[in-house]
Parts: C-alpha cells; structure tokens; sequence
C-alpha cells in the first residue's frame, strides 16, 4: 500500500509539474513577452516627447537671442559709435531701453548682456554674475550658438547670438536662462532626464536611438534610451528598470503565487485570473500608448500633426510603394517676428492657433496640416492638383482676412508642389519651400 501511495504521489507531482509548465508555455509566457514589448513601445514614446520639449526650448530661447541681435535700431548706434559719431557714454544711454524691451520678453532670464568689441555695453542680470565666462566659448563666432551648464542646482541655457552687418561682426549678444523648472518638470515619475554633450562619457556605451532594457548605473538597473537633439547635444532619458516594467513584474508575482498551490483547481482558477490580469494590463498599456502617441503625433500649441508623425507618414508612404495624386503646401506666417517682438509671444501663439483653425476649417477631412517648425507649416491635399490646391489657399487666404480677431492683418505666404512619387516627397516639399519664400520677395516688391 505505501509502495501504491509512493507510486500515486510521484504520478500527481509529474501532474502538476506538466500543467505548471503548460501554463507557462502557453499563458504566461507570450503574455509577458506582449507587456515586455508594448511597455518598451510606451517607453520609446514618451523619450521621444521629453526629447522634443528639449528641442522647443532650444528653438525658443534662439529665436530670443536672434530677436535681440536684429533690432536694426540698436545696430545702428553700434555702426554710429564705430565711425565716430557717438561716444560710449551715449551709446549705451541709447541701448538700453530699446535693449530692455527685448529683454522683458524672455522668460526665466538670467542673464543678457550685448559685448561691443570685448568690452560689455549693457549688462541685465539677476545677481553678480561672471558673464565673461559663459561667453568665453563662444567669442569671435558669427553662429549662434548655444550650450547647457550646470551651475549647482540649477540647469541653465546659455544662447550665443553674433550681431552682423554686411557679414561682418559688430556686437555679440549673450542671454542665460534657467530651464530648471522644465527639466524638474520632465524628471517627474521617477525619471532622470539628462542633456549631455554628444561626447560625453555618460555615452560612451550608449547607441543612439537604442533602447538599453537593463543599463546599469551605480549598481542599478535603468532603461535607457539617448535622443540626439543636435551633432553636440543628446537628451539621455532613464528610468528604474524596476519601475518601468512594475506591472509585468506584479504580473509575474501572482503568477508565482498561484503555481506554488499545486492543485488542478487553482490551476483553472489562476488560469483565469492571469487572462482578466493580463488583458486588463495590456488595455491600460495600449491607453497609455494612446497617449504618448498624442504627445509624439500632435503639437500641444495649435492641434496640429508634428514632423514626428509626418516623418512616420511617408515611410510609410514610400513602404507601401503606393503612388497617388498628392500636393504638398509650405506655408509660413507673414511678418510672424515682428507679431512676435511687438505683442509678445503670446499672441504670437494665438496667430498660431487661429490659422491652424482657419487651414481645418477649409481643408477636407482627407487632407491634414503638419506644424514643421515655428511658424511654417506643411499641407498634405490628397487626390488633387496644383490648380486646385491655389483655389483651395485662396480661400484660406480669405477666411484669414475675414475672421482676424486680431487688430492687425493676418497673411501667409505659401509655395505648392505635386508629388511625383512617393519617394519624391522630400524633393517636393523642396520645390514648395522655394515657391513659397519667392511669393514673400514678391509680396515685398
């Protein structure tokens, strides 16, 4: 009889190991591999919106320091002082209230100062500040340019911006702002998001574009993934390993649970329950990619497409190798800086919103809008020609003028081109580009 026992146990455990690891083959471990993957997915996404916040900031503060260095008024005196006309003394008393005005307008400022030679005109500053070594890198150059410094706490972004006439430098101007605030911001959830020079050591083992699932740093393990901004500087975005896949691993710990009772009921039971845990996780990871995608394929200021998601549109174009009658519209918003330096920026984003409004209030529901940058942006029109693509304009052209709610016109110039293939998309874009900054000459003539 114990022999018979003996026997009848060996029999049951053989059982109950063969459906352990049936469940495991079959349930558990493709649903693992699912989260694993769709939890990447996520991830990748969001690295990518982080990344673009830290591009628009780039784009922001450049665009400041530019506004700065073209005021044609305040280079005029610099021209003046050269030749002899004025002294020091009155340059700077003619600098600073029109220099000031400029300056109001940037956000978070630190520091802005405007260099004549080596000697510093006007200086606005929150504190005492050793100017001179944040414009040490960038002296002699006539590129903007611009750096991150770490200075204790704080983050900052330093803007480089040479002041030219006929190509010749006259005047540098150099603005810091702190961007602490928007990189808090963006290490919110347990991240640490970093913007290293692309030579960095923090690089060194690092592909861009790679998704590192079990990088190590200090003896812990982060997912990792480096977002080139630009050929100098990368946006490094981590997080606990732990926390990312935090719900594969609650996953697999009720799993563990449930094996360890051993019996063919609860192996039923946990069947079950794995199935309503899993499919509700992988619900929730496809909503929260839903919304990383929103983040990646919609800009948050107009409602508009981002180039992200334009880029993505015509690889998938050119994939499918599939040629239809497109036209692609390049569209850039009239006198859009001097909107910007006079009212503020604002109402430079109210413009914004109101044409990306006015172009899907006259497009049709095939055709979509894609914000390329600042002010311009690109019109897709599907299954139409040139002529008609005008006509269509035309009449965005007068719903601008017809609905401005602004005390000042509002006007576009726009180029139009038809795509041969797709695999001419970027060649089009091109020629519209093109037609598109001769209608601003024209309009200037």
């Amino acid at each position: 009889m114990a022999a018979l026992i003996s026997k009848l146990k060996k029999r049951y455990y053989v059982y109950i190991s063969v459906l352990i690891l049936a469940l495991f083959g079959t349930t558990f471990v493709p649903m693992q591999r699912e989260m694993n993957r769709q939890v990447v997915e996520n991830y990748k996404l969001l690295a990518e919106s982080k990344r673009q916040v830290v591009a628009e900031l780039i784009s922001g503060f450049t665009a400041n320091a530019r506004s700065l260095s073209s005021r044609t008024a305040i280079r005029d005196f610099i021209l003046d002082y050269s030749r002899g006309i004025i002294g020091w003394e009155e340059l700077q008393t003619a600098t600073y209230p029109k220099y000031q005005d400029g300056v109001d307008i940037i956000e978070n400022m630190v520091l802005a100062v405007r260099y004549v030679g080596d000697r510093p005109l006007v200086v606005y500053s929150n504190g005492v500040i050793d100017y001179d070594s944040y414009m040490r890198p960038f002296w002699g150059s006539t590129d903007v340019g611009y750096r991150f410094v770490v200075d204790g706490n704080d983050m900052r972004m330093v803007v480089y911006s040479p002041v030219l006439y006929r190509n010749a430098l006259i005047a540098h101007d150099l603005i810091v702002v702190d961007i602490s605030k928007q990189m808090r911001e963006l290490a919110q959830d347990g991240f640490l998001v970093s913007v290293v020079e692309s030579g960095s050591d923090m690089l060194h083992d690092i592909e861009p574009e790679h998704i590192y699932e079990r990088h190590m740093i200090e003896g812990q393990a982060y997912v990792c993934v480096a977002k080139p901004i630009s050929d100098t500087y990368t946006v490094l975005v981590c997080k606990s390993a732990g926390e990312v896949f935090a719900s594969v691993s609650r996953v697999s710990l009720f799993s563990i649970a449930g094996f360890a009772i051993g019996l063919l009921i609860i192996f039923f039971v946990l069947h079950s329950t794995l199935a309503r845990l899993a499919n509700s996780t992988i619900r929730e990871l496809g909503n929260s990619r839903d919304i990383y995608k929103k983040y990646a394929n919609y800009d948050l200021l107009t409602g508009a497409y981002t180039r992200v998601f334009f880029e993505n549109w015509v690889k998938g174009l050119q994939q499918s190798a599939q040629d239809g009658k497109l036209v692609v519209v390049m569209i850039d918003v009239d006198e859009f800086k001097q909107i910007n330096d006079t009212c503020g920026h604002e109402t430079g984003d109210h413009v914004l919103q109101y044409i990306v409004a006015a172009l899907k209030g006259t497009l049709r529901e095939k055709d979509f809008v894609i914000r390329f940058g600042g002010d311009e942006f690109i019109v897709v029109l599907d299954g139409i020609d040139v002529e008609k693509a005008h006509k269509i304009f035309d009449r965005v052209s007068h719903r601008l003028c017809e609905s401005n709610p602004f005390p000042f016109a509002i006007t576009i110039s726009y180029g139009v081109s038809q795509v041969g293939s797709a695999q001419e998309v970027y060649e089009a874009i091109k020629q519209a580009d093109r037609a598109m900054y001769q209608q601003k000459r024209d309009k200037k003539l």
